[in-house]
C-alpha cells in the first residue's frame, strides 16, 4: 500500500499539503520551593498547532481561506503510515496564520497553520 497524506480544513482540501511542524502543546508548571528542590506540574490536555506547506493550482483557493480566518472548522490529517503522529480529527481549529510564499503562471504556494480550541 503507497503513503497517503491529506489535508482537510472544514470542507477545504489543501492540495499538494506537505507537515512542516506540529506541536501538542503540553501544559507544564514549574517552581523551586524552600528547600530548593522543583515541583512540576503537567497537564494531561493537549493544544496542538500544525504547520504545512502547500501548492495550490485552483483559482480562489486563498480567497476560500481567507474567508474561513475567524472560524472554528474541524481540522482532518490522513496519513498512512501515521510517521508524524498526526493523524486524526481536530474539532475547534482556526487558521492562526496564512503566507502566501511564492506565485507561478498557474499556481501558488502558500505555508498555513492551524491551532486548535480545547476549551
Amino acid at each position: 500500500m503507497p503513503p497517503s497524506f491529506s489535508v482537510t480544513f472544514g470542507t477545504v482540501r489543501l492540495q499538494q499539503a506537505e507537515f512542516i511542524s506540529g506541536d501538542f502543546g503540553i501544559l507544564i508548571g514549574s517552581e523551586i520551593v524552600l528547600s530548593r528542590k522543583r515541583g512540576t506540574t503537567a497537564s494531561a490536555e493537549l493544544h496542538p498547532t500544525f504547520r504545512f506547506s502547500c501548492i495550490t493550482e485552483e483559482p480562489g483557493h486563498l480567497s476560500t481561506l481567507r474567508g474561513m480566518i475567524g472560524g472554528k472548522y474541524p481540522l482532518v490529517i490522513v496519513e498512512s503510515p501515521d510517521l508524524h503522529g498526526i493523524a486524526g480529527t481536530y474539532p475547534n481549529c482556526s487558521i492562526a496564520d496564512l503566507v502566501p510564499l511564492n506565485w507561478g503562471l498557474d499556481s501558488a504556494r502558500y505555508e498555513i497553520e492551524f491551532i486548535q480550541d480545547t476549551r
